[in-house]
């Protein structure tokens, strides 16, 4: 469900930053926010279910991967003078959400490691 809405999130945010010319609204820009954090909820609540290992090593790979596709696809014009700001935290928010994700992945992963051991 948090993949599928993240998609989602991740295929709006595309659509307005296109160049097609459609009017890039504040309203449009927070439902993708709203998009993005409904999604990183749903997957931080999929991560604390989680019981084994492998489980979580397999969304390590998984969000590693989709955190270097998310960096790739920023916009290269982004980082130039004068472009509109909420135009770039718009560009920047997949990858801080799947950032959030990857370090609580990780942690849990070592917390997880930490538990076995003790056993």
């Amino acid at each position: 469900m948090g993949y599928v809405t993240g998609g989602i999130a991740f295929g709006y945010k595309t659509l307005i930053l296109s160049d097609i010319p459609v009017s890039f609204t504040t309203a449009e820009a927070l439902i993708a926010q709203i998009l993005f954090f409904i999604a990183s909820g749903v997957l931080l609540i999929a991560l604390l279910s989680f019981q084994t290992r492998i489980g979580l090593g397999i969304t390590i790979w998984v969000l590693t991967f989709t955190l270097l596709f998310n960096s790739q696809v920023i916009r290269s014009e982004m980082w130039e003078a004068g472009t509109n700001s909420s135009a770039e935290q718009l560009q920047l928010s997949p990858v801080l959400h799947v950032s959030l994700l990857l370090l609580v992945n990780v942690y849990l992963f070592i917390i997880n490691r930490k538990s076995t051991q003790e056993l």
